[in-house]
C-alpha cells in the first residue's frame, strides 16, 4: 500500500508490544522504534513447548490447588500434563476470556432457555486474575524471544525495558468496563506501572484486522478507489465474531471511515465446540464413553478432527473414540468410530453461520450502499463449511468475499502494532446514544414540561425547573471524528457553608441502545436508559462565584465536562474559565457493568 508509515520521531529507542489474548489462541507482535527509522513489525514465533515458527499459542493454563499457575500455552497441552494434573490435582483453565464478556453479548442458545456459561475459573481466582496471569506469561515469552532472536538481544532489551508501550486488542462489543478490567490485569501482570497507565492503548479486533489486511497489501491499490470502495471485515475468532464496514476515504495517506456501527457476536468457533459437547452428552448418555472418557475429551477429539474436516452436509464423518475393538450399533459406533451425519454436523455450525448472516444483513441495511468486497479472517475462517455458507450468501448479493491465508489467524496482534503506528480509521459510528440526566427551566408552553409539572422544583437562584431530561451528548449513528470532543456545561450551585465541602463532583453518563430514537425524557424509557460510567473531578480549583437568590446568598461553580470520544478508549476532562483563559484538569472515569 502507498501508506508508508512515518519515520519514528522520538529521541530514544522504544518497544511496542501488542497482545492478542484470544479465546482459543493468542499471539504477540512487536516493533522496536529507532529514532529516524521506519518501524518494522515482527511476531513472537517461539514459545515453550511448541515448534518454532508458529505465532499462535493455545490460551490454556493449569493451576495448582493453591492458585499458582503451573503451566500455560503449548506446555499445558503436552500429553504428560494430563498425568501431572491427576497426581497434583491441577485445575485446567480454558476460554477464560469469555468471563469478561458484557451481559448483552451472552446468547441463550443451548436448550433455548439457559444462558451459556464459560468453563469455571480456578477457586479463589476471578477473570481479571487469570487474564493477568496469562498476560504475564505472554510478556515473559516476548522478552525471551527478543533477547534470544536479536543481535545482542539482552543489551537491546535492557535499553528498552523502561520504555515499553502496550497495545491490547479486544472484541468489538467490549467497551469501557472491559477495558478497565484489562487495564487492571495489565498492571497486575507488571506490563505497565499503575502510575504510567497512559502507556497502554486499546484497539478492537475488527479495527486491528482491517489495519493488517490493508497494510499488508492483501487489498492492492488497483482494487481500491477513493470514496467508492467499501470493505466489510468479518473477524471470526474462537469466542466472538466481529463485523465492521468501512469506506475508503483516501489512498495516500490511507484513511478509512466506518459507515455502520460495528457488531460483535458471541458465535465464534467455541460455540460449535459447546454445541458439540451438548450433542455428545445427549447422544451418548449413560454410556461408558461419557462416564470414563469424559465429555471434555470427546469434545477435544471432535475439535482436533471432525470439526476441521467438515465441509459437506451429504457426507458422513467419523470420530475416533479411542477403542477400536468396540462396536455398538445402538449408538452408531463401529470399530471404535462414532458415525456423525453431515446433517448433524451442519446443525452444530448453523447458529453461528445464521448469526453472522443476520449481522451482515444489518450492516448492509444500515450502510445503504453497495459493498465492494468482504474479508473473512480469524481462526474460525479456516472452516470450509462456514466459508462455503457465507460465500453463498455473499454471491447472491454480488459481493466478493475472500479469506486470506492462514497467517491471518493471528492478524489482530500484527494489526494492533499497525494501529499504534498509524491509525487509518479516522471516523467511527456510534452504536448507542449517550447522554446525561439534567433539569430544564420550566416552560409552561412545552407539553413535556406541563405533563411533568408535579416534579417541578425551585433551585437556589429561584428558577423553576423540571428534572429528568435526557441530554444527548452523542446520538446513535453519529459520525465521530478522530479528535472529536463532546462538551456539556454545568453550573454547580451550593450554599455558602457547602463551598469547601463540595470540592468533588460526580457526573453520570447514560447510554440508550433501543431500536427507536432516543427519548428526550428519562421516564419515557426508564429500563433502557442505563448508567454507562461516572466521571469524578476535583473542583477545588474552579472559582466559586457568589450570587444572591430569593433565600439569600449562594455560590455557583461553572464548568464543563469534556469527553474525548473519537479514539478507541473514552477519556474525560474538566474545564473552566479563569480570567478569560480556559483551564483543564483531569477527571476519573468509573465504569458501570452492562
Amino acid at each position: 500500500m502507498a501508506n508508508e508509515r512515518l519515520r519514528y520521531k522520538g529521541g530514544t529507542r522504544k518497544l511496542v508490544l501488542a497482545f492478542d489474548v484470544g479465546t482459543t489462541f493468542s499471539g504477540v507482535a512487536y516493533t522496536i522504534l529507532y529514532p529516524g527509522l521506519l518501524p518494522q513489525t515482527s511476531e513472537v514465533t517461539r514459545f515453550p513447548g511448541q515448534d518454532s515458527g508458529d505465532s499462535r499459542i493455545p490460551s490454556v493454563m493449569y493451576y495448582t490447588p493453591t492458585g499458582q499457575m503451573r503451566a500455560a500455552g503449548a506446555e499445558a497441552r503436552r500429553p504428560e500434563m494430563k498425568s501431572a494434573a491427576r497426581k497434583e490435582s491441577l485445575f485446567f483453565v480454558e476460554w477464560f476470556k469469555l468471563h469478561l464478556c458484557p451481559q448483552n453479548l451472552k446468547p441463550r442458545e443451548i436448550g433455548q432457555t439457559k444462558e451459556y456459561v464459560p468453563p469455571p475459573l480456578p477457586p479463589g481466582k476471578n477473570a481479571v486474575d487469570v487474564f493477568a496471569d496469562f498476560l504475564s506469561y505472554l510478556f515473559k515469552c516476548a522478552r525471551n524471544f527478543i533477547q534470544q532472536s536479536h543481535a545482542d538481544g539482552e543489551k537491546l532489551w535492557a535499553s528498552v525495558q523502561d520504555n515499553i508501550d502496550i497495545v491490547l486488542s479486544h472484541p468489538n462489543g467490549w467497551e469501557g468496563p472491559q477495558q478497565a478490567q484489562m487495564r487492571t490485569a495489565a498492571c497486575i501482570a507488571g506490563l505497565i506501572p499503575i502510575a504510567e497507565d497512559d502507556r497502554l492503548r486499546f484497539v478492537s479486533e475488527g479495527h486491528a484486522s482491517i489495519q493488517y489486511c490493508l497494510g499488508s497489501g492483501i487489498a492492492s491499490e488497483p482494487v481500491l478507489d477513493n470514496g467508492s470502495t467499501t470493505i466489510m471485515l468479518i473477524d471470526a475468532g474462537g469466542g466472538t465474531v466481529d463485523i465492521v464496514t468501512y469506506r475508503v476515504l483516501s489512498l495516500v495517506p490511507l484513511s478509512l471511515a466506518e459507515i455502520a456501527p460495528d457488531d460483535c457476536l458471541l458465535q465464534g468457533s467455541t460455540r460449535v465446540d459447546a454445541r458439540a459437547e451438548e450433542y455428545f452428552k445427549r447422544r451418548l448418555k449413560g454410556t461408558r464413553y461419557v462416564l470414563s472418557t469424559g465429555l471434555n475429551r470427546i469434545r477435544d477429539r471432535f475439535v482436533m478432527d471432525c470439526k476441521h474436516r467438515f465441509a459437506c452436509r451429504e457426507d458422513d464423518y467419523f470420530l475416533d473414540l479411542g477403542e477400536y475393538v468396540d462396536d455398538d450399533p445402538r449408538f452408531g459406533i463401529q470399530d471404535g468410530l462414532l458415525e456423525i451425519s453431515g446433517a448433524d454436523m451442519a446443525k452444530l455450525f448453523e447458529p453461528s453461520v445464521a448469526g453472522i448472516v443476520d449481522a451482515v444483513k444489518k450492516q448492509r441495511k444500515y450502510t445503504n450502499v453497495p459493498i465492494s468486497m468482504a474479508f473473512l479472517v480469524g481462526g474460525f475462517s479456516g472452516s470450509d463449511w462456514m466459508y462455503s455458507q457465507l460465500k453463498l450468501h455473499f454471491d447472491k448479493q454480488r459481493i466478493s468475499i475472500s479469506r486470506p491465508d492462514s497467517k491471518l489467524n493471528k492478524a489482530v496482534a500484527h494489526g494492533a502494532v499497525s494501529f499504534y503506528l498509524q491509525d487509518v480509521v479516522s471516523r467511527r459510528i456510534s452504536k448507542c446514544t449517550y447522554g446525561v440526566k439534567s433539569s430544564r427551566l420550566y416552560d409552561k408552553g412545552d407539553p413535556g414540561h406541563k405533563s411533568r409539572k408535579s416534579s417541578l422544583y425551585y433551585d437556589l437562584a429561584g428558577d423553576a425547573r423540571i428534572p429528568g431530561h435526557f441530554d444527548h451528548l452523542i446520538r446513535k449513528g453519529d459520525t465521530i471524528l478522530e479528535n472529536r470532543e463532546i462538551t456539556e456545561s454545568y453550573d454547580l450551585k451550593c450554599l455558602p457553608e457547602d463551598v469547601q465541602r463540595l470540592s468533588t463532583e460526580k457526573t453520570t453518563i447514560y447510554r440508550y441502545c433501543g431500536q427507536s430514537q432516543a427519548p428526550a425524557w428519562v421516564d419515557l424509557a426508564p429500563n433502557k436508559i442505563k448508567p454507562m460510567c461516572s466521571t469524578f473531578a476535583d473542583f477545588s480549583a474552579v472559582p466559586a462565584i457568589r450570587r444572591e437568590g430569593p433565600k439569600g446568598s449562594y455560590y455557583v461553580r461553572e464548568y464543563k465536562i469534556i469527553i474525548a470520544a473519537g479514539g478507541t478508549e473514552l477519556k474525560a476532562q474538566i474545564s473552566w474559565e479563569e480570567n478569560g483563559i480556559e483551564k483543564r484538569g483531569p477527571a476519573t472515569i468509573v465504569w458501570a457493568e452492562f
